[in-house]
């Protein structure tokens, strides 16, 4: 690693919460940004000057991919959820890709892996962590990261209601001792764009992998056990897939709030290539036109849908200081909501202070 003066850490899912702050001080003796995802939570280091939390919506443009190719990539964990990163990452030639696991399991999808260390993240990091003294290659990605949370950060004006804003109220209003678990899908990406770094330290939770949204409500249940404030953040398909779940509160005495962000199906599929063709809607956004009240009042729920987002940071108060489980919905809609999504990828980004 002393050879290199640009190097880039992954920090993706399946870190232990007691690493991450391992990964920000190895990070600073690099002088190396750290592309964070929201399951790592490697965004809670909130004194750390060298974690990127934008970077999806900042690689929109494929223009900075080149740039921004580094010398040494070092992976911690799973891939991280971002697909424009991994598109990048396969787009660069001849560079060192170090791959840290415990076990010899490949993490990387984009097939660049030269060097599998099998190694925990505190063995790695105690035994080949070097001081480098050349910032250039960081102050990109901090140039970077100072415009992305500039952009992003104006969520929280949208007049209607939006799952960007939904978390960046969440994220000023909830505990550093709450816990959220991360529905699949559009509610994971949401987040990837607008939870930031070094502004919570609430643990993120999230079920990746082949599951799906298989369990969702129940995993978010068995968190909660633990007595800590527990959040569930959810589309209305990830919720009814597992509505029984729900039944699991009563008999438990369990508390935990649910914010559902309802668009009557799937929104990710809007981001997709089968958006427009035919039978769409039947085949692809499913969309089921459930009440939701009706299962709050099935299940023995405390619940409220708000109508405007100025509405959230009070009914968040509210809900904190109850017991039992409270469903806030908030209707979204999968058209407009995409719109947004192309709006905050058009980051402005001065070209010549990056060379």
């Amino acid at each position: 690693l002393e050879r290199y003066e640009r190097i880039l850490i992954l920090a993706g899912p399946q870190i232990d919460i007691d690493e991450a702050e391992t990964i920000c001080s190895f990070g600073e003796a690099l002088q190396a940004p750290i592309l964070a995802d929201p399951l790592s939570n490697v965004r809670g280091c909130d004194t750390s000057k060298v974690v990127i939390s934008t970077y999806d919506a900042l690689l929109a443009g494929q223009a900075l991919w080149y740039e921004l190719k580094p010398d040494c990539v070092i992976q911690f964990g799973q891939i991280v959820v971002s697909k424009r990163v991994q598109q990048m990452i396969a787009s660069w030639t001849d560079l060192e890709y170090i791959e840290v696991n415990p076990t010899m399991d490949s993490m990387n999808p984009t097939g660049k892996t030269t060097m599998h260390m099998q190694a925990s993240i505190d063995v790695f990091t105690n035994l080949y962590g070097v001081k480098n003294d050349s910032p250039a290659y960081l102050g990109k990605w901090q140039h970077l990261e100072t415009a992305g949370k500039q952009k992003l950060g104006t969520a929280i004006e949208e007049p209607s209601c939006f799952e960007g804003r939904t978390i960046r109220e969440l994220q000023q209003h909830i505990s550093d001792n709450a816990q959220v678990l991360i529905a699949n899908s559009m509610s994971i990406r949401d987040f990837d764009y607008f939870w930031f770094s070094g502004e919570s330290k609430a643990v993120l939770y999230g079920n990746r992998g082949v599951n799906g949204i298989d369990g969702t409500i129940s995993t978010a249940l068995g968190l909660a056990a633990n007595g800590r404030p527990t959040y569930l953040v959810t589309g209305d398909l990830s919720l009814f897939h597992d509505l029984n779940g729900l039944a699991v509160a009563k008999t438990h005495n369990l508390n935990l709030t649910i914010i559902l962000h309802n668009n009557d199906g799937g929104g990710i599929f809007e981001y997709l290539p089968q958006k427009g063709t035919k039978h769409f809607d039947y085949l692809f956004s499913t969309s089921q036109g459930l009440d939701y009240s009706g299962a709050a009042k099935l299940y023995g729920c405390d619940y409220t849908k708000i109508s405007s987002p100025d509405e959230l940071s009070s009914v968040l108060a509210n809900v904190s200081q109850e017991t039992g489980v409270h469903i806030i919905e908030i209707p979204t809609n999968r058209e407009y909501s995409r719109e947004l999504h192309k709006k905050y990828t058009k980051v402005s980004v001065d070209m010549e202070a990056l060379l």
